[in-house]
C-alpha cells in the first residue's frame, strides 16, 4: 500500500510542483536579500564617504598650530630621495604622490592617512626629525633646500 502512494502517478506530479515552488522561493528569497546587500553597501559607501568630507571639513576649520621647525623637505639620514614634505597643514609622500592632513598638539602630529589615524611624539634638533611613535621611532634629516617637492613634481 506504501508503494502505491509513491509510485501513483498524481502523488509525483503533486511532489514535482511542491519541489519546483520550494526552488521558486529559494531563488526569489535569494535575489531579494542580494538586493538588500547592494542597498546596504550602498549605504556604507555613502556613509564612508559623508565621514571622510566631515573629517576633512573638520581639519580645515579648525586652527592648526604650525611649527616651523617642521616646514620642509624630509629624508632617512644617507639616502638621497626626499621621503614627505610638510607644508603648513598637511603631508605630501614623495613616493605615493599623495597628500595626508595633520594637526599639532603640544608636542604631537597626528597624522588622518586614509583609513586610519596615525600619532606620535615629535622633536626636531637642527635639521634632525625624530618621531616617537608607539612602536617605533623614526628619524628624517632636512632635505637640501631644492624648493618644493610639489614643485620638482610639476616640472619634471
Amino acid at each position: 500500500m506504501n508503494s502505491n502512494r509513491i509510485t501513483n502517478p498524481n502523488n509525483k506530479i503533486i511532489m514535482s510542483k511542491f519541489f519546483l515552488l520550494f526552488i521558486l522561493s529559494l531563488i526569489i528569497t535569494s535575489c531579494s536579500n542580494y538586493g538588500k546587500s547592494i542597498e546596504e553597501a550602498n549605504k556604507t559607501n555613502k556613509l564612508d564617504e559623508i565621514n571622510n568630507s566631515s573629517l576633512e571639513e573638520k581639519i580645515n576649520k579648525s586652527d592648526n598650530i604650525v611649527d616651523s621647525r617642521l616646514l620642509g623637505i624630509w629624508k632617512i639620514p644617507g639616502e638621497e630621495n626626499s621621503v614627505f614634505e610638510i607644508i603648513k597643514d598637511s603631508i605630501y609622500y614623495t613616493d605615493f604622490g599623495k597628500t595626508f592632513f595633520y594637526k599639532l598638539k603640544n608636542d604631537s602630529i597626528v597624522i588622518y592617512y586614509d583609513g586610519f589615524i596615525d600619532s606620535s611624539i615629535y622633536d626636531v634638533y637642527d635639521d634632525i626629525l625624530i618621531f616617537k611613535g608607539a612602536k617605533k621611532i623614526d628619524t628624517f634629516e632636512r632635505f637640501i633646500n631644492w624648493g618644493s617637492v610639489l614643485d620638482l613634481e610639476l616640472i619634471i
